[in-house]
């Protein structure tokens, strides 16, 4: 009876959100072949929630966020729908 009601106070389950107080995080990303290719990547990830600042790497694929937090799948998709293919951590 105390968890029925307790249970709306108990913290919800999180989602696939990392938060990492403005931690810098690499991932590689394969399908880059120019400048407009990296600038595409830097300004459509760079517009999700949480997401402080992208730097993409033409040479070595490696793209670099700035973030509090952020939603690794949201990033996935958004990658795959620009037509390159995200590779995970690097």
């Amino acid at each position: 009876m105390i968890y029925v009601i307790l249970l709306p106070y108990l913290p919800k389950k999180k989602t696939q959100t990392t938060k990492n107080n403005n931690m810098e995080y690499k991932i590689k990303v394969d399908g880059m072949s120019c400048n407009h290719c990296t600038s595409s990547v830097e300004k459509n990830v760079g517009q999700l929630e949480g997401i402080k600042s992208v730097n993409a790497d033409l040479a070595s694929h490696i793209v670099t966020l700035e973030a509090d937090q952020f939603d690794e799948s949201t990033i996935e998709k958004t990658i795959h729908d620009l037509g390159y293919e995200y590779k995970g951590k690097a």
